[in-house]
C-alpha cells in the first residue's frame, strides 16, 4: 500500500513539475534578472492596467521582461477644471518625446516624463516615476496615479534606454485590461523575465 502511495506522490510531482515547465515562459524574465536587457529598434511595451504589471518585448517575441507598474485611479478626478475619469485607458500608443517636470513627489527627483501619443497627437498620458516608490509599490491596490503609467526607478531606466534607441520612430505601447485583451502575438511569446 505505501509503495502505491509512493508511486502515486511521484507521478504527481512528476505532473505538476511538467504543468509548471508548460506553463512558466522560458525566456521571459523578472526585471531583478534582467540588468543585461539590452534595448533594440521595435522593443514595445504592454501594460495590463487590471492587474497592474507591464512588459517590455521584442518586436519579434522572443524575449521580454515583466515588471510592476501602477495606474490610474478607479475614480474621477478633476484636471484643469475638467472632470474626467482617471483609469487608465485601454488603447494603443506611442512615446514620442521625453518631458522634464518640476522634481518632487508626482514625477520623482529628475522630473522625468515620456509622453504617450495617441492617433490625434499629444496626450496628458505618460509614464514616470514618483517619489514615494518603496510605499506606492508596497500596497497590493495601485490604483494611484491621475492616468499615467508610474514604474519603479530601474524600470523607468530601461524604458528610457528603449525610448533612445526608438527616438526616431517612438516606441509602441498598447495597454489592456486583462490578458484577454492582450495584442495576439503576445501569445506567441515563449517567455518572460520579472523586471
Amino acid at each position: 500500500m505505501l509503495k502505491r502511495i509512493f508511486i502515486f506522490v511521484l507521478f504527481l510531482v512528476c505532473l505538476l513539475g511538467v504543468a509548471t515547465d508548460m506553463l512558466v515562459p522560458q525566456n521571459v524574465y523578472a526585471y531583478e534578472q534582467s540588468s543585461s536587457w539590452e534595448s533594440e529598434e521595435g522593443d514595445f511595451l504592454v501594460f495590463d492596467i487590471s492587474e497592474n504589471m507591464g512588459y517590455l518585448l521584442r518586436e519579434n517575441m522572443s524575449e521580454g521582461i515583466y515588471f510592476p507598474i501602477a495606474s490610474g485611479q478607479l475614480r474621477n478626478r478633476y484636471f484643469k477644471g475638467v472632470k474626467y475619469y482617471a483609469k487608465t485607458p485601454v488603447q494603443e500608443w506611442m512615446v514620442k518625446s521625453l518631458h522634464f517636470h518640476p522634481k518632487g513627489a508626482t514625477y520623482g527627483k529628475d522630473g522625468k516624463f515620456l509622453r504617450m501619443y495617441d492617433e490625434n497627437g499629444s496626450t496628458h498620458y505618460g509614464i514616470h516615476k514618483v517619489l514615494n516608490e518603496k510605499e506606492m509599490f508596497s500596497m497590493t491596490d495601485r490604483y494611484k496615479s491621475w492616468g499615467c503609467v508610474i514604474v519603479k526607478d530601474n524600470a523607468f531606466s530601461i524604458i528610457e534606454g528603449v525610448y533612445e534607441v526608438n527616438r526616431e520612430d517612438g516606441v509602441r505601447v498598447i495597454t489592456v485590461d486583462g490578458k484577454d485583451n492582450f495584442p495576439l502575438e503576445f501569445v506567441k511569446l515563449t517567455g518572460l523575465r520579472f523586471l
